[in-house]
């Protein structure tokens, strides 16, 4: 059976103070599947402290 490859794009605009909880609940999920996949975080011109 072919493993299932997923990409996910998550947009993020200053979202500093849930940027560690998105993370983690991200995690999570991730490890609850039997999914190939990657995540891709882009920071869409954050006016605060946003990593990426």
């Amino acid at each position: 059976m072919e493993e299932i490859k997923i990409s996910i794009v998550v947009p993020l605009y200053n979202e500093e103070a849930v940027f560690d909880k998105l993370i983690e609940r991200i995690s999570n999920v991730i490890n609850q599947t039997n999914f190939t996949c990657e995540v891709i975080l882009i920071n869409d011109g954050s006016k605060d402290k946003t990593p990426f």
